[in-house]
């Protein structure tokens, strides 16, 4: 195991999830923040998220965790965590709190992470009333999400203040570059790309040639939301289409959408299911397929242009061959396309999606020249110079 990295400055990451929660922001920030020392840093995050998932020990930080969310009877915790209300004076309270936290944990740099936008708001606000610097940390794009209309009309207003006062602003993919880049080009050399890459050796079948046999299974494994429902719908209809030979849907997710779940339990080929983290690695190098989608039908929406999920890195190092569902326009299928490591889909058309799986299932050669292409590029990844060095470099540079 490398030597963990220690940080000239110890941050203060305010975030509303946090591993271990196993959504792909918290597991992204898992697997940068995992090469830290635990002096480094500690989280401001939700009591809520936290304790849901707390089970899940193998990706639990071990770094200090305050709350802004406990519920006020729990009065054990109440001079030691941060209490959050809906009433104004309870902010205030809130704020206060924060502000101690900062004192006793010796805080020099806030790095607030993307949400709905309550933990970048209440960032801002303790570097101003603390007068310690802050750092954004882009897990997802803000403004351009699927918030809430109050808190879309205060993104719109506040993101580029947010960005001007901001120190440095990472991101959690390439795809989101161009896209800031070209919003801000006058702070253009605050945007940081931190990606998450995961090490070749960590999947058992990492050097595997691919073969699957019959009952074959194609695997889904992340949230369900607008982002993926349709093309998860357009491929459950072809799924139920596809009568020469046995193959199913498995979708590990804890949070489908009510038509997900509709759809399956008409459907005789459908399961949703759910699996720990430990079991996800054994169940992606047991599938025939691994499923990737973005909605079709979105396709000028931002946040899928310059999506880039997580979950790719697990895909590419797994030994199966990958199926992207996605606009054609999407940062995801350029990138599949451009290091042909996938069989990529780019219309909704049932037919196309049934030639495709059926060609992956049944055809060996053409299913491994994918297999290969994902491992070589997982490989590159892997070997190149890791990010969290970088986000190392960059924090422990800065002139504070």
């Amino acid at each position: 195991m490398p030597e963990l990295l220690k940080l000239n400055k110890k941050i203060l990451i305010i975030s509303s999830y946090a591993p271990p929660k196993t959504n792909g922001g918290a597991k992204y920030l898992f697997n940068i923040l995992s090469n830290f020392t635990p002096d480094s840093y500690c989280f401001l995050t939700s009591h809520k998220n936290f304790y849901k998932n707390k089970s899940d020990v193998s990706y639990l930080l071990p770094c200090h965790y305050y709350f802004y969310d406990l519920p006020p009877t729990s009065k054990k915790y109440f001079d030691h965590f941060i209490i959050i209300l809906s009433k104004p004076f309870r902010i205030l309270i809130t704020i206060y709190k924060s502000l101690r936290l900062i004192k006793k944990e010796r805080i020099e740099l806030l790095v607030g992470v993307t949400g709905q936008g309550q933990t970048l708001l209440l960032t801002y606000i303790l570097s101003r009333l603390g007068g310690i610097p802050y750092c954004s940390w882009m897990v997802d794009l803000w403004r351009e999400n699927n918030l809430t209309s109050g808190w879309k009309r205060f993104a719109n207003y506040f993101e580029p203040i947010l960005f001007r006062q901001a120190t440095l602003i990472f991101l959690s993919n390439p795809g989101f570059e161009a896209h800031y880049q070209d919003l801000y080009p006058h702070i253009i050399n605050k945007f940081q790309v931190i990606s998450a890459y995961t090490t070749i050796v960590d999947h058992p079948s990492a050097i595997h040639n691919y073969k699957s046999y019959p009952p074959y299974h194609v695997v889904y494994i992340g949230s369900i939301y607008w982002a993926q429902e349709d093309s998860i719908i357009d491929i459950i209809d072809a799924i139920d289409e596809i009568r020469d030979i046995d193959v199913r849907l498995d979708l590990y997710s804890t949070d489908p959408t009510e038509r997900i779940i509709s759809l399956a339990n008409k459907s005789g080929r459908v399961s949703i299911k759910s699996a720990s983290q430990d079991e996800i690695i054994e169940i992606q190098s047991q599938a025939s397929i691994l499923f990737l989608p973005l909605s079709i039908d979105l396709e000028d929406n931002f946040v899928i242009k310059t999506a880039l999920p997580s979950k790719i890195n697990e895909y590419l190092i797994s030994g199966r061959p990958i199926l992207i569902h996605a606009p054609a326009n999407s940062y995801l299928s350029k990138y599949a396309k451009k290091h042909d490591f996938a069989l990529v889909v780019n219309l909704k058309n049932k037919e196309e999606l049934k030639i495709g799986i059926k060609r992956l299932l049944l055809d060996e050669d053409y299913a491994n020249q994918f297999v290969r292409a994902a491992q070589k590029i997982a490989a590159t990844n892997s070997s190149s110079t890791k990010n969290f060095y970088i986000l190392a470099e960059l924090i422990n540079n800065l002139e504070i």
